[in-house]
């Protein structure tokens, strides 16, 4: 309550010391609408079962984005809603089909991540943010996870001041049977604060501090002896200094410096604090325990950019116990540091972009050393022909813990893409080529590599008829995947046809496109697969429209799942329909 207290009190106020002699027009823009999706799948035979649903059998949502403006006074309201339960994964990826959904609460509707509820009033430097946010303060601190809560960000002059309190993690109580059964997640909380001075385009610095805590008692205590998979309640805090400073001729330099404080189990009673050493001056954001780590991290670059050329000095580090709620995949123990450039002709007709460095894996035990690197050539050599050229390359590790002695992957890719153009007085053509290969190499200790190379190249034709209305296009893709050890191999061939076609009465766009795809694996016999799919834009009115597309989905399988023998020739066909009506408000 008293958060809600001071938003009300700030927002006021500002509107209130800047308030207009003038009397405004009120403008709405936006748009308003509903959409539905069908799914249905049938199997043959039924069983044994050998494919699962992959999407809810109904989902409906509605949108409601109108932005009302009056003066210097603006208020978008971000509302996308659904009836449904759909965002809980059970152990394995997916909700089991022999446990039904629990019914939600009011509060479970409103911080369920499948809906989107967000007002953000606004007047002059002032700005309230309500309802479910997408807030990205920093690199180091916060990134676009979407928070349901209250916070407000205030721009007067060049100080700046955020703040938000909300939601991040809604509960779920833990299911344990039937197998596989669902996993316990915590409610939990996030806080976060940001201040500083920016002058637009030249620079800012300021102070991201940012708490999250999983509330211990929002789901009931889950035994050890079910410790993992179901995870321990955690909080961590992190604090950083971001500056960002731009010159006028091109010079860049951004940095940003971040100290973490992780608990990885608040409801171990029995563990004791720890209130001393570099834990000192935490009292009131995070009570350290046996099982909290600190951590830092650290980014920097610098360069200069001009219309032709481009240098930058790239550098990434994060420690061992530095983790943080807005990127809760982020990979920690590395340093990386790269070097970019960009190369561009004065008439743009060829342009390199590229970047060369090393990454060091596990930095505090048996440091892995990689290359990483990336490049993109582009090459416009006539008016009719052009060639693109990329290459990349990523790696991962993980380090040791427990019974568990640490993985590694390396993957590289290259992709070459030609494309030639050509016309006469009837018709012009497209006809571009893309060849890809990857390898990609994986290691969990102690287990030899598992190698996975690919290859696959692409030919696409687009033909435009000048006396035409409708525009056809035609593509065919051949893939090879060669996984070893094992020598386990994939073949498909995939030929596609679409097409376009605008309609006068009445007026609407139709389109349709027919795939189909022959799949071989090993000795087996191949998979012939058909997808169909089908649909139109109406233009009902000047604001309204409604948008319609069907596929069916149609695989019969070899003979790779037999045994059983009533497996031979198994076949699937999977529908789906969307439909979908859009109101444009305003004029």
């Amino acid at each position: 309550m008293k958060y809600k207290l001071l938003f009300l009190s700030i927002f006021v106020w500002s509107i209130t010391a800047n308030a207009q002699t003038e009397k405004p027009k009120m403008i709405v823009s936006g748009n308003v609408g509903m959409s539905y999706d069908y799914y249905g799948l049938t199997t043959k035979p039924n069983s044994p079962s050998f494919y699962n649903a992959r999407r809810p059998w109904h989902v409906v949502r509605f949108n409601f984005n109108p932005t009302f403006t009056y003066g210097k006074f603006k208020l978008p309201i971000n509302i996308n809603v659904s009836p449904m339960n759909y965002n809980f994964n059970g152990i394995g990826g997916y909700w089991p089909s022999n446990i039904p959904r629990p019914k939600q609460t009011l509060g479970q509707w409103l911080t369920n991540p499948i809906n989107n509820i967000g007002l953000n009033p606004s007047y002059k430097w002032a700005e309230l943010q309500l309802g479910t946010q997408y807030l990205q303060y920093s690199p180091l601190s916060t990134g676009d996870l979407g928070i349901f809560g209250a916070g407000f960000k205030l721009s007067p002059g060049r100080f700046r001041l955020k703040f938000f309190h909300g939601i991040s993690q809604r509960k779920q109580d833990a299911i344990y049977t039937p197998l596989p059964g669902v996993l316990g997640i915590y409610r939990r909380r996030q806080t976060m604060a940001q201040i500083g001075f920016e002058k637009e385009g030249v620079y800012f610095a300021g102070f991201n501090i940012v708490k999250s805590k999983d509330i211990e008692n929002s789901i009931p205590p889950i035994a050890a002896i079910n410790k993992p998979p179901h995870p321990d309640p955690q909080e961590a805090t992190v604090a950083t200094f971001l500056l960002n400073v731009k010159g006028k001729a091109g010079w860049y330099f951004n940095t940003e410096l971040g100290n973490r404080y992780h608990s990885r189990d608040i409801n171990n009673t029995t563990a004791p604090y720890i209130n001393n050493g570099s834990f000192k001056g935490l009292v009131g954001l995070l009570k350290p325990r046996i099982s909290t780590a600190e951590g830092f991290a650290s980014q920097m670059a610098i360069g200069k950019k001009s219309k032709q050329f481009d240098i930058g000095l790239n550098g990434r580090f994060f420690s061992k116990g530095y983790y943080t709620a807005g990127y809760p995949y982020l990979q920690n123990d590395r340093l990386e540091y790269t070097v970019s450039t960009r190369i561009s002709s004065k008439d743009n007709k060829y342009l390199f972009n590229g970047d060369i460095g090393r990454r060091i894996s596990n930095w505090s035990g048996a440091r892995n050393k990689q290359i990483i690197a990336n490049a993109n050539v582009f090459a416009q050599f006539t008016d009719q022909f052009s060639l693109n050229a990329n290459y990349n390359n990523f790696g991962f590790q993980a380090p040791a813990v427990g019974s568990f002695l640490g993985l590694k992957n390396v993957a590289n890719d290259l992709s070459i893409n030609p494309s030639y153009s050509w016309s006469n007085s009837k018709m012009s053509n497209m006809l571009s080529a893309t060849y890809s290969w990857s390898k990609y190499e994986e290691t969990v200790l102690p287990n030899p590599p598992t190698k996975n190379n690919t290859q696959s190249a692409m030919l696409m034709y687009v033909p435009v008829f000048f006396n035409k209305n409708w525009s056809p296009d035609f593509s065919a893709l051949w893939f090879q995947n060669v996984v070893n050890p094992g020598n386990i191999k994939l073949r498909l061939y995939t030929g596609t046809a679409g097409v376009n076609i605008p309609v006068k009465k009445p007026k609407m766009s139709l389109n349709g496109q027919l795939q189909y795809t022959n799949t071989k694996l090993q000795a087996f016999t191949p998979n012939n697969n058909w997808l169909a799919t089908a649909g139109f834009k109406w233009p009902l009115t000047n604001k309204m429209t409604w948008n319609f597309s069907g596929t069916l989905n149609f695989l019969k399988y070899g003979n790779e799942l037999v045994p059983p023998p009533s497996l031979l020739g198994a076949n699937y066909l999977e529908s789906h329909l969307r439909t979908s009506i859009q109101y444009r408000l305003g004029k």
